[in-house]
């Protein structure tokens, strides 16, 4: 279930709320409103929220040092006046609407809210007559070890008896890549590329197949390429500075 938080006033609140619900028609999700950022923050520790909109007012490094960087998976949208003077960062992850003309925004939002929602979409499988659902966004990568699949997880490990190629072929979808016969990577969590090797985070080096390196890089090259332009397309978008 997607969590969602806004700290605005009562009113931009609803309006938000109700606007996003188009959005978000396939989930589930619950929100919570909230007026002092401080009280936010101390449910937010307890259970992190996934979708958070905010007041221009909280755009300040210490918000982004303890509200948004902390959660590179987190969805956060600004929520500016007609006349703000704030510049908006390149984060694709971040966005920003004109908070008096909420449902028009968040139509024009709407193509970005759903590409970014794929990373919370959840993968069911089972091993041992044992289910695990686990979100797109918390699989690092998934490896190839004897007859099984390994599932490199923020959660730890997990395995499932399938094939690379059956695994390639559904994740595929949500912008995992083959690199190698026996690794398959999550491309939200790549951080670098250098020679013969992808660098994921929590700095996981992997190697990059000799057989699949032009493959790579061009799909590396074209990732950088499209993440820039969608960054570019949504600055050219937004009526706010």
């Amino acid at each position: 279930m997607l969590r969602l938080a806004v700290l605005e006033t009562e009113p931009c609140a609803k309006d938000l709320i109700f606007a996003i619900a188009k959005s978000l028609n396939e989930w589930e999700w619950t929100f919570a409103h909230y007026t002092k950022i401080s009280t936010f923050a101390k449910a937010d520790e307890k259970q992190p929220c996934d979708i958070l909109f905010l007041n221009e007012l909280f755009h300040t490094p210490r918000v982004f040092a303890s509200l948004i960087d902390r959660y590179p998976n987190r969805i956060v949208i600004f929520c500016l006046n007609e006349d703000s003077d704030v510049t908006t960062c390149k984060d694709p992850r971040i966005l920003y609407l004109n908070r008096h003309h909420i449902k028009e925004e968040m139509i024009r939002l709407n193509a970005s809210i759903q590409s970014l929602l794929q990373a919370y979409k959840e993968y069911v499988f089972s091993y041992h007559n044992v289910r695990i659902a686990l979100r797109m966004q918390d699989i690092l990568y998934i490896e190839k070890r004897d007859k099984n699949l390994i599932f490199h997880t923020l959660r730890g490990e997990f395995k499932e008896r399938q094939t690379m190629a059956q695994a390639e072929a559904y994740f595929e979808r949500f912008d995992f890549v083959r690199i190698h016969s026996g690794y398959l990577i999550n491309a939200d969590h790549v951080i670098a590329r250098s020679g013969d090797e992808i660098t994921l985070t929590h700095n996981i080096q992997l190697p990059i197949a000799r057989a699949r390196r032009i493959a790579v890089n061009d799909w590396f090259s074209g990732y950088i390429k499209e993440l820039s332009n969608e960054t570019q397309n949504e600055s050219d978008a937004s009526p706010v500075k």
